[in-house]
């Protein structure tokens, strides 16, 4: 039972490398503790239960922000958010569970083939992890490396591998720890080289500079979709993109920027969304180019809004609509309620205001931009984690 204990309590205190707090080297010394509480672990069943109590705590630890998530939908009572943390990271553990079991299986009395296991498994369940039932990407192990110079090694190995060496180097701790200094020096030479080999370097040559403006008017949640709060928000936003000099510019707009359709599917309801992109765009200049989160909404019958998606549009001055990108990776919750008809009646609804539906996009899409800004791709929010 205090073998059990110290994995809850390693997971829990390595969630503190994550940001807020970001206090990164708890992170490998939390992954050498649990190397060596699996090579006590004596069974699949003990290595895998330790794995899962691992990653329960760091999830349940990790992730208590979602309970502050509920406080803003009325139709969720907050202490559910409490149940939701745990609940969600009861099931999250599994991917460390499954991890802790793989490596356990390849390893047992074998340190360095247990390191290595572990380095692998990880990256590939946190893969799992990002896919499986819609997926689930947040705190990767790799992003408590960001504020360090191996951040570098991400341009060549990606996400899920940095994770990897993030275990890779708590592993090596552990492997020092018992006196194995041969496969632990050699590995700590390896991740050396590596990070040197793709340190940041400037660019060969200078780019051309243009001049951008991002926009960020400080609204909060509960003003934004407040009735009647339209207006103030535009001021804001037109009083930033406005000011400086008169050049030709990109300008970008915060997600949800305008909370009024853009486009309309409903009949007759074409003519409101157009005076929504011309009162969008009364900030731009000739020349200029908006890139704005705003929505869409769709109607199966023309008269009632069926759906809606959460999108970036590219609009040049008086309205005109150069590209859209449809959100593909919507947050369950919050842009939709699985289970929708089971948990409408019930009485609970989504975090975010309102009660539709998003509909997700198709995914990627290269937009060319008007003039000679060239094209752009988009990740919206939370799709960024993925």
């Amino acid at each position: 039972m205090k073998l059990f204990a110290i994995a809850f309590v390693s997971g829990a205190v390595s969630a503190f490398a994550f940001q807020p707090v970001g206090w990164w080297p708890l992170m490998p010394l939390a992954f050498a503790a649990l190397c060596e509480l699996l090579a006590r672990a004596g069974s699949l069943r003990r290595a895998m239960f330790t794995g899962w109590l691992f990653g329960l705590g760091q999830f349940a630890v990790g992730l208590n922000w979602i309970a502050t998530a509920f406080t803003f939908q009325a139709a969720m009572p907050a202490w559910l958010g409490w149940v939701a943390v745990v609940i969600l990271s009861l099931y999250l553990a599994v991917y460390p569970m499954l991890a802790a079991g793989l490596a356990w299986r390849i390893g047992r009395d074998k340190p360095l083939a247990l390191v290595l296991a572990l380095a692998g498994a990880w990256a590939v369940t946190e893969w799992l992890r990002a896919g499986l039932f819609t997926g689930f990407a947040w705190n990767p192990a790799a992003v408590t490396l960001v504020d360090t110079p191996l951040r570098g090694l991400s341009a060549g190995i990606g996400t899920y591998g940095l994770s990897a060496v993030v275990v890779l180097i708590g592993a090596l701790l552990w492997l020092a720890a018992r006196r194995q200094f041969k496969p632990a020096l050699a590995g700590a030479a390896a991740v050396a080289l590596a990070a040197i080999l793709f340190w940041p370097r400037p660019p060969l040559h200078t780019p051309d500079l243009k001049p951008i403006r991002i926009v960020q008017p400080n609204i909060g949640q509960q003003d934004k979709w407040r009735p009647g709060f339209e207006e103030e928000a535009y001021r804001r936003l037109d009083a930033l993109t406005v000011k400086g000099r008169p050049l030709t510019r990109l300008v970008f707009w915060p997600e949800a920027a305008v909370t009024e359709p853009l486009e309309d599917g409903r009949l007759g309801a074409d003519r409101q969304a157009q005076a929504e992109r011309l009162r969008a765009t009364r900030a731009l200049a000739i020349g200029d180019v908006l890139l704005t989160g705003a929505l869409s909404y769709s109607s199966a019958d023309g008269r009632r809004v069926t759906g809606a998606t959460n999108s970036v549009y590219v609009l040049e001055p008086l309205g005109r609509i150069a590209g859209r990108y449809d959100k593909a990776h919507l947050v369950p919750y919050g842009e939709y309620l699985p289970m929708r008809p089971l948990l409408s009646a019930i009485g609970l609804s989504r975090l975010a205001p309102g009660n539709i539906d998003f509909a997700a996009g198709p995914g990627p899409r290269t937009i060319v931009l008007p003039g000679d800004w060239g094209r752009v791709g988009f990740q919206l929010c939370y799709e960024i984690i993925f």
